[in-house]
């Protein structure tokens, strides 16, 4: 994992990060692998951990504003080493304060898919560092890509983490972030409560502001259980009494039966991705069917109709939740 207080320094200026500490033994610094170790780079990034990248100026200029404004400074602006800034293979380097997988990471985004593969965001670390540098250099791209992945319904985030990242989002300050993780913590809110580092760098504030937000989210999901008014009468499944047994479960009871399981489960975690998960709900509205024959012939179509039903849902409900907005003092 990133170290927190590294993640939590936020500048643009290039000073601050162009300049070692110390000077460094070569004897520690090891090249990057390829495609970072170009012959025909024209600048190197030194990470925290004596990482040489032997990078092009063009493409970090084009994917971050820092690095543009950076590179068209007077002493990097050539490769030049009468500046007297320190030199390697007749290239200045730079110092960055991130470590190389993080640095190896930032690179793989901004470099073309014919250089390398896209990276991976699959686990807290490789995300945590996608929003690090994503904020410090000003990727949007990354931004784009660490929201698709909190948004991801394919390959979900486990939800422990899904705190951890809004903690983190909240400590960077990055809205886009903060509600996307927040939008995520919906399919298990409760699990915000439990302990992890990151709650120690953050006001008591953005925990009470998720609160009320998925209490917000709690109410805007189950209007759509309760007032049916957004899809047509015909649209909705048509379950009749059955006229061979005393079966009700095909009747308006039966409706009302499957609604309360959702709206319950609606309440309890206010996502999208709750309307489609329990295939329990609609066996709780047909789960007499195979003591009548009668009933049993018609099972497949009332499973069909709900499974059905259950898609809009959650298409009705994802479109409510998503007119719920987080309040944040950035």
């Amino acid at each position: 994992m990133p170290d927190i207080s590294a993640v939590a320094v936020i500048t643009s200026d290039p000073d601050q990060i162009t300049k070692p500490s110390e000077p460094t033994s070569p004897s520690s610094i090891r090249i990057a692998g390829p495609p970072f170790d170009d012959a025909h780079a024209d600048i190197i990034l030194r990470s925290s951990d004596n990482v040489d990248f032997h990078v092009h100026k063009l493409l970090l200029s084009m994917a971050s504003p820092v690095f543009s404004d950076m590179f068209s400074a007077p002493r990097l602006a050539s490769s030049s080493s009468s500046t007297g800034d320190e030199m390697k293979d007749g290239l200045p380097i730079i110092h960055v304060t991130e470590d190389e997988h993080t640095i190896e990471l930032m690179l793989k985004f901004c470099y073309p898919r014919t250089c390398c593969p896209s990276p991976s965001l699959n686990d807290f670390d490789s995300i945590s560092r996608a929003m690090h540098v994503a904020n410090k250099y000003q990727v949007d791209f990354i931004c784009d890509a660490v929201v698709f992945r909190l948004e991801d319904d394919v390959t979900p985030v486990d939800s422990e983490n899904v705190e951890r990242l809004y903690a983190l989002a909240w400590m960077l300050r990055m809205r886009r972030f903060v509600l996307a993780a927040a939008r995520r913590t919906l399919s298990s809110p409760e699990q915000i409560f439990t302990d992890f580092e990151e709650l120690g760098h953050i006001p008591a504030l953005a925990l009470t502001r998720l609160a009320r937000y998925q209490c917000d989210c709690g109410k805007a999901a189950t209007s759509s259980t309760s007032d049916l008014t957004w899809i047509d009468s015909g649209d909705l499944p048509s379950m009749g009494r059955c006229g061979t047994c005393s079966n009700s479960q095909y009747s308006y009871s039966g409706w009302t039966a499957y609604l309360a399981d959702i709206n319950a489960r609606l309440t309890r975690a206010p996502s999208h991705r709750t309307c489609i998960d329990p295939i329990s709900s609609i066996a709780s509205a047909v789960n007499k069917s195979s003591q009548c024959k009668n009933c049993s012939r018609i099972t497949s179509s009332v499973f069909a109709a709900l499974a059905s039903f259950q898609e809009r849902l959650a298409a009705e409900v994802k479109r409510r939740v998503s007119l719920v907005d987080l309040e944040t003092p950035f």
